[in-house]
């Protein structure tokens, strides 16, 4: 279906763009055809092979808008095994953090040191210790050899997908045989809202507003503003209620970095990388930016 919109003649401001037409063309290999032989001039976000080709081309380009969007792997901390910070542990040891960020999305991602996004107020990295020790990661994760371990995720997306398959095969190579369930997107939709994932890959439940007291609210206190990860940790609620009520910002800072450093500890999320927002656009779009001055979390596809 094809919509028009038509701009506002009595708007008070500017009218840079007079007339949209919107296409809804939901397949992405047909909407990089389209940017490609300037048939469009902005299309939905692609997944990074695609982006590639749009970075080559003459008549493309992209627009990168930082964001709090990210990829992780999500764990229901209220139930057996998923709940055991050991076998978070573990998985993070085993997890190859450079071949996420460089071969799964092509350098468009960075990596992560916290459960923040690196430029949010009292981010820090300096709690961080899980590089790739496949030794390290078979021993935390010998005690769970042969228990019945899925990860599940979102279907249709060629990056996820290519990332589960990562996942799967370092935790192979760590010891631990785990199952893929690639889910239908509206079952996957449907289990994130009624928070009965148990482990999966999650670029979906990550902070809209760029600010850390509402990110470490949204999923980590024992009351959350979003019910998913079902955490609760003593010291993180006396942290968050504090920097709720800090006035300064050193003291402020005190309370995020106290925060950091349980939950890096414990990874009741496990981050696997930061991901931009990307828009591809034909050569002659400018002024692309996020909503507000950060912008929306990406959902890469």
């Amino acid at each position: 279906p094809t919509v028009i919109f038509e701009a506002n003649p009595h708007y008070y401001g500017t009218k840079p763009v007079k007339t949209i037409t919107w296409n809804q063309t939901t397949e992405s290999n047909t909407q990089l055809q389209l940017l490609l032989k300037g048939e469009a001039q902005v299309i939905d976000a692609l997944s990074p092979t695609q982006v590639k080709s749009v970075q080559a081309s003459t008549t493309a380009k992209v627009t990168t808008v930082a964001t709090t969007g990210a990829v992780f792997i999500g764990f229901n901390n209220s139930v057996a095994p998923f709940k055991d910070v050991t076998l978070h542990q573990g998985i993070a040891y085993a997890m190859p953090y450079n071949e996420i960020v460089f071969s799964v999305y092509k350098g468009q991602a960075t990596p992560m040191k916290s459960v923040l996004p690196s430029f949010l107020q009292g981010y820090t990295g300096q709690y961080w210790t899980y590089q790739q020790n496949l030794a390290k990661a078979r021993q935390l994760l010998a005690p769970y050899k042969g228990q019945s371990i899925t990860l599940q995720y979102e279907s249709g997306i060629n990056a996820i997908q290519e990332l589960a398959i990562l996942i799967q095969s370092s935790l192979k190579s760590a010891g631990l045989e785990i199952a893929l369930d690639a889910m239908d997107p509206n079952a996957f939709e449907t289990k994130i809202t009624n928070a009965s994932l148990t482990m999966w890959i999650d670029t979906i439940s990550t902070p809209l507003v760029p600010d850390s007291l509402y990110a470490l609210q949204l999923l980590f206190p024992t009351k959350p503003t979003q019910i998913l990860i079902h955490y609760s940790n003593a010291e993180v609620d006396k942290a968050v209620a504090a920097l709720a009520t800090a006035t300064t910002t050193a003291e402020q800072d005190t309370y995020i970095k106290a925060a950091q450093k349980v939950l890096v500890e414990e990874l009741p999320i496990l981050p696997l990388a930061q991901l931009p927002y990307i828009s591809p656009t034909a050569k002659n779009i400018t002024g692309i930016r996020g909503a507000g001055p950060i912008g929306p979390p990406s959902r890469p596809s």
